[in-house]
Parts: C-alpha cells; sequence; structure tokens
C-alpha cells in the first residue's frame, strides 16, 4: 500500500465528514454519524419565518436529545431502588443473624 492509496483514504473519509452538507431532509441525517446540519438557503427566507425554520429543524435532535435523556434519568432511578433494596436485605441479615447469635447464647453487639 503506498502514499496514494492513504491519500485515497483520506479523500473518502472527508468526503463522509462532508456529507452532512448535502443533507436535503431531515430523515436523510444521521445524527449519531453527523450531529450536524446546514440549512440551504436561510438567508432567502422572509425575516418573520427564519425562526420557525430553525425552531423546526431543531425539534427532531431536540427530542432526540430529550429521549434519551429520559431514558439514562430512568436508569438511574432504578438503579438506585436496586442499591436501596440490597442495603434493606444487607441490614435485614444482619438483623437476624444478630437473633440467632443471641438465641445461642453468643452476644455480639
Amino acid at each position: 500500500m503506498g502514499w496514494d492509496a492513504l491519500d485515497e483514504e483520506e479523500v473518502e473519509a472527508m468526503k463522509k465528514v462532508s456529507s452532512a452538507v448535502t443533507v436535503e431532509e431531515l430523515t436523510m441525517q444521521d445524527f449519531d454519524q453527523y450531529p450536524r446540519f446546514v440549512v440551504r438557503n436561510f438567508g432567502s427566507l422572509k425575516p418573520g419565518t427564519r425562526v420557525d425554520a430553525l425552531l423546526k429543524l431543531l425539534l427532531l435532535p431536540t427530542r432526540l436529545v430529550q429521549n434519551k435523556q429520559n431514558e439514562q434519568l430512568e436508569k438511574a432511578r432504578q438503579a438506585a431502588l436496586v442499591r436501596e433494596r440490597k442495603e434493606k436485605i444487607k441490614k435485614a441479615k444482619k438483623k437476624i443473624e444478630k437473633i440467632k447469635r443471641q438465641r445461642r447464647g453468643y452476644s455480639m453487639y
């Protein structure tokens, strides 16, 4: 493999990175690979509709981020519940063990 092959690979990689510019619809956008997009002909929009156009474009990524955050929040809640239950079980086992020792005649603090 020579220098030309490496240059071709670099060119292909650059094409993939710059392909976010060619997005025409949000359905074409792969947000995991290219978390950005270009708004074409933004200057040609009427001044009163530019904000609406931007908000419309940002709605989908905002929803994706919100859904991801909600999933992570739910996982964190579940993990906290599991930890809490494990602590309760551990305390209950210690209590039972203490009672068993007292019955046998061994007294541990």
